[in-house]
């Protein structure tokens, strides 16, 4: 344990990339408990010189009453105030004003909770300007069977100490080195099968990122890409929690709910059993699994190189034709659930000023307020959504100014949907919707599945 006293500690030893703890970054590589008096009492500071911590893979770190600033891992490296890839804890802390390419507050491969405490004014080159939380990478130049190294883009996401699981498709694979982006593995680990994958295949980091933030504030962060604040690959709960006045460059003002995607190389039938993508690689082939085509569920129970077997229009959904060349989204991938909690006052400018969803999205008892966007001024989805208990209004877009549910499924009950507004079409909502009953929408304009006086809803 180590007990900060309130003042400013600098950071002076400059020098990015050393892991010995030598130079730059405060590099964390057992267990630790760090105390400080206060947030905004104990400062820690890395005054640019690089990230402010790493803690390393297998390491757990409880870090109490610290602001950390002043970190900068670079424009395309990952995590300006943290870089975690172990088991890290924060309460009453204060990350603020921290520079990186991914997740310039927190990059986490690993397990984070994050209460009261406050996460703003930090800048992401890419995505996530406050959090972003890692699982998947992309295999380079293909893996033969019975190969033992292989290669990985943004290798320096991954730990690079100790042993952790990769799946590649079906397969499960332990890393025991890492030298840059070559990954040494020990093949078919835990009963799977030793197969060669593709270039481009998804490179997943078993067990690898679970965020849980609680009573805390995210706030006035920016990314250049998606993401203003939180980009998610893999499990965030969020309870009690403010979301407020962050920027993304492209989709998800706040939030970017993302998975993994491809496209069609060929039009689909309503009645066809098959569907060909252009390029299947990043679709890990771990059947049975579900995705989205548009607005249409399927489940896929064979692959077969580019061609999938599946069945049509599961979650509810209906088989409908689809243009060569429609994404392809997997389901289940990543989930975001949202509590208790406040989305207001985030830009995206592209779609999603509150929240953009690709894969399974829950929120609760929240409120999405006076976020903007292009399209999609409060949220915006093409995944799987379910909204309970929730008010969407004051947001405004040039189209869809509160929900635009552009492709998945979007269940809503006893929600509010209403005074947004949109230069374009589409006041308040767009899309097609599943009803559980008791909603208020103000304007249903162009979308499909609410109706007045049916199922208690007024629309």
């Amino acid at each position: 344990t180590i007990i900060l006293p309130e003042g400013t500690f600098l950071l002076s030893l400059a020098g990015r990339d050393d892991d010995g703890g030598w130079t730059g970054d405060l590099d964390i590589t057992g267990d630790l408990d760090i105390l400080g008096a206060g947030a905004g009492q104990t400062i820690i500071d890395a005054d640019g010189i690089d990230r402010v911590f790493q803690v390393f893979n297998g390491v757990t770190l409880n870090i109490s009453g610290v602001t950390i600033t002043g970190g900068d891992a670079g424009g395309t490296s990952a995590g300006g105030g943290l870089l975690n890839h172990g088991v890290v804890s924060l309460t009453d802390i204060d990350f603020n004003d921290n520079l990186a390419g991914r997740g310039a507050g927190i990059f986490t491969t690993g397990e984070l909770t994050v209460a009261n405490s406050t996460v703003q004014s930090n800048f992401a080159n890419l995505q996530g300007g406050a959090i972003y939380n890692f699982q998947n990478g992309k295999l380079v130049g293909g893996l033969a069977a019975g190969a033992t190294t292989l290669r990985v883009g943004d290798g320096d996401n991954y730990p690079s100490t100790g042993t952790f699981d990769v799946r590649i498709d079906s397969e499960t694979l332990t890393v025991t080195g890492v030298d840059g982006d070559v990954f040494t593995v020990t093949r078919a680990v835990g009963g799977s099968t030793d197969a060669p994958h593709l270039n481009g295949a998804t490179v997943t980091l078993v067990n690898g990122g679970t965020v849980t933030i609680s009573d805390s504030t995210i706030s006035g962060n920016s990314a250049n890409a998606q993401g203003g604040a939180i980009y998610n690959e893999a499990d965030l709960g969020i309870v009690r929690t403010e979301i407020v006045g962050n920027v993304s460059g492209s989709r998800g003002g706040g939030i970017y709910n993302a998975t993994l995607k491809a496209n069609l190389g060929q039009a689909v039938l309503a009645t066809s059993s098959t569907i060909t993508l252009a390029d299947a690689a990043p679709i890990p082939a771990l059947v049975p699994f579900n995705i989205f085509v548009d607005d249409e569920g399927m489940l896929v129970t064979v692959v077969n190189g580019n061609q999938f077997t599946v069945v049509r229009g599961v979650s509810g959904t209906v088989a409908v034709p689809h243009n060569a060349d429609a994404e392809v989204r997997l389901s289940g991938q990543s989930t975001a659930t949202i509590s208790r909690s406040t989305i207001a006052e985030n830009t995206a400018f592209s779609s999603g000023g509150g929240v953009f969803s690709e894969d399974t999205l829950i929120i609760g008892t929240s409120t999405f307020s006076s976020n903007s966007a292009g399209v999609g001024g409060g949220l915006a989805s093409n995944g799987s959504v379910t909204m309970i208990n929730t008010t969407v209004t004051a947001n405004n877009a040039v189209y869809a100014g509160g929900l635009a549910a552009d492709g998945g499924r979007f269940e809503l009950e006893n929600s509010i949907v209403a005074a947004n507004a949109a230069t374009g079409d589409d006041t308040d909502i767009r899309g097609r919707f599943v009803s559980e009953g008791n909603n208020l929408i103000g304007d249903a304009g162009s979308s499909v599945g609410l109706a007045h006086l049916v199922k208690e809803d007024q629309v």
